[in-house]
């Protein structure tokens, strides 16, 4: 099956009879897409600038989003799978785009993001847990959903954040098993 080359990601179709049981299981599964927005949706660029409004000087911010990711953000949520963004940075382009996209869940604010999505969790009801959970981050910021949610995903320029961490890269997987067996114990996420 050949790649397709979107820009900075390379994404490879594989028919579902490649799939494991267990990935197909896990997909099968899935209630809640999440995922962070800078890096994800956006090239990783904020451009910081200033616009007079009325005469006064009024700090602008724009960011760079895919309209690839957009669309399918929609058919996804045509499909009846809820989504939702969770950034530890709060941003006007982001609230914005947002809106555009009618996103399901939007929570832009410094703090875990694991409590913020236990947040989301507890609002969809009972019967939604991290195992429903499809979760796509790029940075440290996001190892603690990666390493809860039942579906982790990264981009292929994400941040390693271990040294042995293959993020962005096709072994993410069982990479991401190998850790679950070691770390018995709940992940303490970066501050």
């Amino acid at each position: 099956w050949p790649s397709v080359d979107f820009g900075r990601r390379v994404c490879q179709r594989l028919p579902m009879r490649q799939l494991s049981p267990d990935l197909l299981a896990r997909l099968r599964r899935v209630r809640l897409f999440l995922c962070d927005v800078d890096g994800v949706l956006t090239n990783a660029t904020v451009t910081m600038g200033v616009q007079f409004c009325e005469g006064r000087p009024v700090p602008l911010e724009t960011k760079v989003f895919n309209i690839r990711d957009g669309l399918g953000l929609m058919l996804l949520k045509r499909s009846g799978i809820p989504v939702g963004w969770v950034s530890a940075r709060p941003s006007d382009a982001t609230t914005e785009r947002a809106r555009d996209l009618s996103i399901d869940y939007v929570h832009q604010a410094s703090g875990s993001k694991v409590t913020a999505i236990e947040g989301i969790l507890a609002r969809m009801g009972e019967g939604v847990g991290w195992e429903d959970v499809v979760y796509m981050g790029d940075d440290v910021v996001d190892l603690g959903p990666l390493r809860r949610a039942g579906f982790a995903a990264v981009p292929a320029d994400a941040v390693d954040s271990q040294p042995d961490a293959p993020a962005g890269r096709k072994d993410w997987h069982r990479w991401r098993k190998k850790q679950d067996r070691l770390n018995a114990a709940p992940f303490n996420e970066p501050d």
